[in-house]
């Protein structure tokens, strides 16, 4: 049974593997989100207030990106865990420990 579906997608995870695929984020405006690929002569478009990303969408961009679905949740599964937080972003409490 292939257990590597195209839905449930999460926003965060889908945006890991556009870039881990190679795209750049061009631009955000109006609730959605712009990449390029070289490999796709047009913009990759993404809804940003939508979370998990609709099947079509994905199954579409990955069209695109000629990976399948199986290898695309391989790549998410890579990312998973590599988001890194600046020590400057870390939010400050009344019992934050200063440097």
């Amino acid at each position: 049974m292939n257990t590597y579906k195209a839905s449930n997608v999460s926003l965060i995870d889908f945006r890991k593997f556009l870039v881990k695929m190679g795209a750049k984020q061009i631009r955000s405006s109006g609730g959605h989100l712009v990449y390029s690929h070289p490999k796709v002569n047009r913009p990759i478009i993404i809804q940003s207030h939508i979370n998990p990303i609709p099947q079509f969408i994905v199954l579409e961009i990955i069209n695109y990106l000629e990976v399948s679905s199986e290898e695309m949740w391989k790549i998410i599964k890579k990312t998973k865990g590599t988001t890194e937080r600046k020590a400057s972003t870390a939010r400050r409490g009344k019992r934050a420990k200063k440097k």
